[in-house]
C-alpha cells in the first residue's frame, strides 16, 4: 500500500505542474497581448513556467521505469507513440476546429492552418522542418514545443539505455556533464559576447539556433534529475550520495537561472521530492483519487488549454470587464473536464486498440501503480 501511495503522489505532482503552467499562461506570459488586468500581476507568476521543468523531472522518473519494462528500443518507442498520439490528434484537431468556428478576428491565425495541424501530429519541431525545407510551419498551439523535447529524450535516452541498461544513469549523467557546458555557453546571454568573439556572430547565432531546435540539451538536467530520483526511489537502501547528486543537479539549475523567485520554486521542488523519498505520508494528500484522475489527464489538459484559453478570454473579456481575472478559473475547469472525458472515452480506447494492433497485447482492466504512472507521463 505504501508503494502504491508513493507512486500515485507523482500524479498529484502533475496536477501541481499543470496548474503552475496555466497560471503562467493566463496571468503572466501574455499580459497586454491576449489579456490585460487592472492590477499588477505578481512577478513570481512569471515563473509558473517551471511547471514544465517539474513535468520533465517526473518524465525522467517514469520513462526510466518504462524503459525497464520494454524488451527493445522499438517496443519502447511504440509504447510512447501509443501513449502520445491519441491525445495529440484529439486535442490538436479540437483546437483547429474551435478556432475555425470562433476566431472570426484571426486572433491566432496559425491555429486555422491545416498544415500546422498536420505537422503537430508528427511531434516534430516546425523549426527543424522549416530549416530543412524552407517552409513556414508552426505548432497549432505554442505549448507543443515540450512534446518535441520529450521525444528527443525518448530517442536519446532509449538508445543509451539499451546500449547498457545497468549503466543507464551513469551514462546519461556523463552525457549531461559533457554537453551542459557547451549548451550553456552558446545559449546563455552571459556568454553571448564571448561566443561571438570566438566563433563569429554568425557562428554563435547558428549554434544558438541549433540548441533552440534540439532543445533537449538545455533541458537535459531536469530529465537527469528524474532518472536519478528513480534510482533513489527503487533502491532497497537510500544512497545518500545519489540524494546529494539529485540536490546538486537542482542547485546547478538554480545557479544558471539565477533569480530569487526561481530559487524559491526549485527549492520547493527539492523539498517535495525529499519528502517523496523519505516521508511520503506527508504528501499523502497528493495521492487522492480526484488528483490522480486529473494527473492521468494532465497531458490532454496541457495540449488543449493555452490557445483555446486565450480565445475564450478574448471573447468573454467584454462580459467580465474588470473581473476578467476570473475567466482563467473557468478555463481551468473546462480544460480539466474536457481532458478527463477525452482520456476516458476517446484516448484510452484508442490506446487499447493501438496496443492490441502494435504490441499484440490485450488492454488491462487494472494496472499496477507503476504502470498507471508510466502511462500518464506526458507533459509541458
Amino acid at each position: 500500500m505504501e508503494n502504491k501511495s508513493r507512486i500515485q503522489i507523482l500524479d498529484g505532482l502533475r496536477v501541481l505542474a499543470i496548474l503552475m503552467v496555466m497560471i503562467f499562461h493566463f496571468y503572466a506570459r501574455y499580459q497586454g497581448k491576449y489579456y490585460t488586468y487592472d492590477f499588477k500581476v505578481p512577478a513570481i507568476l512569471n515563473h509558473g513556467r517551471l511547471g514544465v521543468q517539474l513535468f520533465f523531472i517526473i518524465s525522467g522518473f517514469v520513462i526510466t521505469l518504462t524503459l525497464a519494462k520494454s524488451k527493445t528500443f522499438l517496443e519502447f518507442m511504440i509504447k510512447r507513440f501509443i501513449r502520445l498520439l491519441p491525445g495529440m490528434v484529439i486535442c490538436a484537431t479540437c483546437t483547429f476546429l474551435f478556432f475555425w468556428m470562433f476566431d472570426k478576428n484571426d486572433l491566432i491565425p496559425r491555429c486555422k492552418d491545416i498544415y500546422n495541424l498536420l505537422v503537430s501530429f508528427t511531434f516534430i519541431s516546425p523549426a527543424l522542418l522549416n530549416s530543412i525545407f524552407g517552409t513556414n510551419l508552426e505548432y497549432i498551439d505554442g505549448s507543443y514545443w515540450t512534446i518535441w523535447t520529450e521525444l528527443q529524450f525518448y530517442v536519446l535516452g532509449g538508445i543509451i539505455y539499451f546500449v547498457s541498461p545497468k549503466n543507464f544513469m551513469r551514462n546519461y549523467l556523463v552525457l549531461v556533464v559533457l554537453t551542459f557546458p557547451i549548451t550553456y555557453f552558446f545559449t546563455s546571454p552571459h556568454f553571448a559576447g564571448t561566443a561571438a568573439k570566438l566563433f563569429g556572430t554568425d557562428g554563435a547565432h547558428s549554434a544558438d539556433n541549433l540548441f533552440k531546435i534540439f532543445n533537449l540539451f538545455p533541458q537535459n538536467g531536469w530529465f537527469l534529475a528524474g532518472v536519478v530520483l528513480n534510482r533513489i526511489y527503487f533502491a532497497k537502501r537510500k544512497d545518500a550520495k545519489l540524494v546529494l547528486l539529485f540536490a546538486a543537479i537542482l542547485a546547478v539549475e538554480m545557479l544558471t537561472l539565477s533569480n530569487i523567485h526561481i530559487t524559491m520554486i526549485i527549492s520547493g521542488f527539492l523539498i517535495i521530492f525529499l519528502l517523496f523519498i523519505y516521508k511520503p505520508n506527508y504528501l499523502s494528500f497528493l495521492s487522492s483519487p480526484m488528483l490522480s484522475k486529473i494527473g492521468v489527464a494532465s497531458y490532454s489538459i496541457y495540449l488543449i488549454h493555452e490557445y483555446v484559453g486565450f480565445l475564450i478570454m478574448n471573447r468573454l473579456a467584454g462580459f467580465f470587464q474588470s473581473y476578467n481575472w476570473m475567466i482563467p478559473i473557468l478555463i481551468v475547469a473546462l480544460s480539466t473536464g474536457f481532458a478527463i472525458m477525452s482520456y476516458k472515452y476517446l484516448e484510452k480506447p484508442a490506446m487499447d486498440k493501438l496496443r492490441r494492433l502494435l504490441l499484440k497485447k490485450k488492454p488491462q482492466e487494472t494496472a499496477s501503480p507503476e504502470a498507471s504512472t508510466a502511462l500518464a507521463d506526458a507533459r509541458l
